[in-house]
């Protein structure tokens, strides 16, 4: 636990920056030859690590330049019932439909160079933000925004979400550079990675949402499926549940990478 409370910052975007850096250089390890010359054409590099924190670092001219892109890097599913799709993506503004938006931009030989560079940047980061399991749910608390947690043995509290954004990865490094623990990541899973690559944008969504309710929500109280939280409830994490989120996490970013590689692959090649 000494590992997470020396890591104990106070905010940060989806992933944080080193989960997006870390699923960029898993992705670079999985692009063709083509992907990375056309990479390189319309961004000036073929380094998706590079790339995948964009979204976040330019977050507020963003939302100057795309309005609503604030809400383009989540899918408010709930965990409790159902909610109609105007609800969990309120005028096409969230994740998957954004994804599916710039995949057709950056198809476009009409669209302006700078156009298609926004969208393959978007795409890479959006693709990653997908499979954080509480960018694919909500439980009335934000995607765990709402909800506070402690480590056992520390006493500063912090989001939920923010564990599974953030905490957990640096966790993972070890005091390892982000290069090298990706390096990890892809030797550990290399087997599994066309696996990884199935399905599409709405499976990989419905996995990182099962993953929210199995993983984030249980093991907290029962009282966090249904009814819905209450903002501001808190919960400390044992070793069992820091365990097992830690691990998931690490499998998430090699998805992501992997998922993101072959959105890539498709779309150099034509796909």
């Amino acid at each position: 636990m000494l590992v997470l409370a020396l890591l104990w910052p106070a905010v940060a975007h989806a992933w944080g920056r080193e989960g997006h850096r870390v699923s960029g250089l898993i992705a670079n390890e999985l692009l063709t030859a083509r992907s990375r010359a056309g990479l390189r054409s319309l961004l000036g590099s073929d380094d998706l690590s590079l790339a995948a924190t964009w979204a976040d670092d330019y977050r507020a001219p963003l939302s100057m330049a795309y309005p609503g892109s604030a809400s383009w890097h989540f899918n408010d599913i709930p965990i409790c019932g159902k909610a109609a799709q105007s609800v969990i993506c309120p005028g096409g503004n969230c994740a998957s439909a954004s994804i599916q938006h710039f995949l057709q931009v950056a198809r476009d030989p009409s669209t302006s160079r700078e156009k298609r560079a926004d969208a393959v940047r978007f795409l890479v980061h959006f693709i990653g933000d997908l499979q954080q399991p509480l960018h694919a749910a909500d439980n009335g608390d934000r995607g765990g925004n709402d909800v506070l947690i402690q480590i056992a043995g520390i006493s500063q509290a912090a989001k939920l979400h923010y564990a599974w954004d953030t905490l957990f990865v640096r966790a993972s490094l070890r005091g390892r550079s982000e290069a090298e623990f990706a390096q990890s990541l892809l030797a550990g899973h290399r087997r599994q990675i066309q696996e990884m690559q199935k399905g599409d944008v709405a499976s990989w969504l419905a996995e990182s949402h099962q993953l929210a309710l199995e993983a984030v929500y249980d093991g907290l109280d029962s009282s966090m499926h249904c009814p819905l939280v209450s903002a501001g409830q808190r919960f400390t994490l044992g070793d069992a549940y820091v365990s097992r989120a830690t691990h998931i996490v690490q499998g998430q970013l090699v998805k992501a990478g992997a998922r993101i590689a072959i959105v890539v692959n498709r779309l150099f090649a034509g796909e």
